[in-house]
């Protein structure tokens, strides 16, 4: 048998013409093969597949960059929301704090006047009198004890009066006066007087600075119904009265 010529493949060319509308121009042809075309389809298909993903990423990055942008957007909205809501807290803090501080001040103010007038450093007497600076011993359980005192010898008409405002704590004859009155003052100061008149007050009742103790008279038969002996104890020791009193001329 005889065998038949195999046919040699024709290998198959593309050619690209580019024309000129110059006549001075020649046409140029460039010659590809089947090879060569399919590669170059192969790298413009990948170029394009390339292409498709980076604009399918970039558009996704961008989506999320716009929806990162969009919720920190919200969330600056609402810390500005917060922060203003805050400010108007803090405005009305300052505001309650300026009306506290101004109640306190005013209290302050109050109880200082308060305490001035609770203070006995006012006069215990209603006009002038000879005072003697002068003091008391007694024998107590502790021991021998020594109390300051100022001895007032007024005329008649004179009236023993409260040196500060407060509350007639304590009262009792005496055994050398008459007399006794005790005022709490509140403030740890207690003023005492001590007369041979009748006292003008009842335990318990609230006086102020000239409220009347007693009235000062003159009397043969006792000789300390012109005469007033007057303590200061603070914080129930006795103390030099004119460490307290204001005494003016």
């Amino acid at each position: 048998m005889q065998r038949g010529k195999k046919k040699k493949r024709k290998k198959t060319n593309y050619v690209l013409l580019i024309l000129s509308d110059s006549p001075v121009e020649k046409t140029k042809r460039y010659k590809y093969s089947r090879a060569r075309i399919n590669f170059l389809k192969t790298v413009t298909i990948i170029l394009f597949l390339v292409l498709i993903g980076y604009i399918g990423f970039t558009s996704y990055h961008n989506t999320i960059i716009m929806s990162r942008e969009t919720v920190m957007a919200g969330k600056l909205d609402k810390l500005n929301e917060e922060y203003a809501l805050l400010q108007q807290e803090n405005e009305q803090l300052l505001e309650k704090v300026s009306i506290l501080s101004k109640t306190v001040n005013e209290k302050v103010d109050a109880e200082k006047v308060q305490e001035e007038k609770n203070m006995p450093t006012g006069f215990p007497l209603s006009g002038t009198a000879d005072m003697e600076e002068t003091e008391e011993t007694l024998e107590l359980d502790e021991g021998e004890v020594t109390r300051p005192m100022i001895l007032f010898d007024a005329s008649e008409g004179i009236s023993v009066v409260a040196s500060g405002a407060g509350v007639v704590s304590y009262m009792s004859e005496d055994n050398k006066y008459g007399y006794q009155v005790f005022v709490d003052h509140g403030n740890g100061y207690i003023s005492v007087y001590r007369s041979g008149t009748t006292p003008k007050v009842n335990e318990g009742d609230e006086v102020v600075r000239g409220t009347l103790l007693y009235e000062m008279e003159e009397d043969d038969d006792n000789e300390f119904a012109d005469i007033m002996a007057y303590q200061i104890m603070k914080d129930g020791d006795y103390i030099e009265p004119t460490d307290v009193l204001e005494i003016n001329g």
